[in-house]
């Protein structure tokens, strides 16, 4: 449980709203000689389901942490819809993020886009990891659209 705490937290820190959009700031401040909002948020993605192109089984603290990454996504594409936003009542130290109109938002739903393509693509042998994925599948849906 301390391993999988802690690899939250760094998660949701790597997709803070403020960081994210600071990277898009950057990249334009600095003529696209810095880290880009799209490569790393790519790199995250490829660096958490790294199994989709084994088609290894996914062990439960990787499960974990990819659900909790599904769920940041949303967050930033519906924070209303949030359980942890709702909670938090919208109390943030420092100016409010406007996520929905930047390019943050727009690569939110593109990561979740190119992540149901690739779960729809996977398979597996191993039980947990295909009812992880199918699972996945279904919180990606609502995410995107959460009528």
């Amino acid at each position: 449980e301390r391993v999988q705490g802690i690899q939250i937290s760094v998660l949701k820190s790597l997709l803070d709203k403020g960081r994210l959009l600071r990277l898009t700031t950057s990249s334009t401040r600095f003529n696209n000689a810095s880290y880009a909002l799209t490569e790393m948020m790519d790199d995250v993605r490829k660096g958490l389901f790294s199994e989709l192109a084994t088609q290894k089984a996914t062990d439960v603290f990787r499960r974990n942490l990819q659900k909790t990454y599904v769920s940041q996504l949303n967050d930033l594409i519906n924070p209303s819809a949030s359980p942890a936003a709702a909670a938090a009542g919208g109390f943030r130290i420092g100016a409010p993020v406007d996520v929905e109109n930047s390019d943050v938002y727009s690569e939110a739903k593109s990561q979740l886009k190119k992540l149901a393509a690739s779960l729809r693509a996977a398979s597996s042998s191993d039980a947990a990891t295909s009812s992880h994925y199918a699972d996945l599948q279904d919180r990606i849906k609502k995410a995107l659209d959460p009528k």
